[in-house]
């Protein structure tokens, strides 16, 4: 019964992160140019929260292989059609349609076919040319990069600092290393929490401090290294879902370095 009820709370956040990415991604990719930039105050703390149950769920893709009521959720959301509402030829257009359309005639076999497919890449098991897309700062941001790339580099002690300095701490029981793009990820998502609380409880300052560790973190501590990784991973999965997912993300992650730029003039 305990069991039971754990995993039909953590496949309710799921879809709740899920449903708000969509919210959010699908919102952001309708505005042009023009629009841009235009967040007003009162929509600060709400792009926040978007921003965090985002960074939650792209955490969730790439820490472990999915659960059969994660993939059912991903599958009702219909993503293929949701893409449309994007700017055409975007890469979270690309993505989205990509997932939905990996799961469209999902079966019986679809959670083990999922599993080894997230298995065989982001577990290392499989390579290209010599090289594993294996998703660790270190890996394609140290020093030793290429097939003698290890773990434990100077992208790991960079990351384990900037947990410590905003009180962030890593889940020892997941036994990874603090460089995984997961935590990586999920930090962003703590950071919006902390920048969204600052906001509201009137420390600006504080605010506008997080906006700019928030930004930093994404440009040297994940965009310096997740295009090295996706432009190997692709090469390596196997399935259209996971190719949606690594897409997918890289085009958020792109928009969220403007969306942080819209945000720091809002608070300014």
């Amino acid at each position: 019964m305990v069991r039971a009820a754990a995993e039909g709370a953590a496949a309710a956040r799921f879809e709740e992160e899920r449903r708000v990415i969509m919210d959010m991604t699908i919102e952001a990719g309708r505005q042009d140019n023009a629009t841009k930039g235009a967040l007003d105050h009162a929509s600060v703390a709400a792009v926040l929260s978007d921003r965090a149950a985002s960074y939650r769920l792209f955490s969730r893709l790439f820490l472990k292989p999915l659960e059969e009521p994660e993939i059912d959720n991903l599958a009702a959301m219909a993503l293929e059609s949701q893409a449309r509402d994007l700017d055409e030829g975007s890469l979270l257009a690309e993505g989205f349609n990509d997932m939905g359309r990996g799961l469209h005639r999902r079966h019986t076999g679809t959670t083990r076919l999922l599993r080894t497919d997230y298995t065989m890449c982001f577990d290392g098991v499989s390579s290209q040319d010599g090289l594993v897309a294996v998703p660790y700062a270190s890996v394609f941001n140290g020093s030793i990069t290429g097939e003698k790339a290890v773990l434990f580099q100077e992208p790991r002690a960079k990351d384990l600092k900037a947990y410590r300095r905003e009180g962030v701490m890593v889940d020892p029981d997941l036994h990874l290393p603090e460089d995984h793009l997961s935590f990586e990820l999920s930090f962003m998502a703590d950071l919006s929490d902390k920048t969204a609380e600052a906001w509201t409880t009137g420390s600006r300052d504080e605010a506008l401090r997080l906006i700019d560790a928030s930004q930093e973190f994404l440009r040297e501590d994940i965009l310096s290294w997740y295009e090295p990784f996706y432009d190997l991973a692709l090469k390596i999965v196997q399935t259209r879902f996971y190719r949606g997912v690594l897409k997918a993300a890289f085009g958020f992650l792109q928009l969220d370095n403007e969306t942080l730029e819209d945000l720091r003039d809002a608070l300014a």
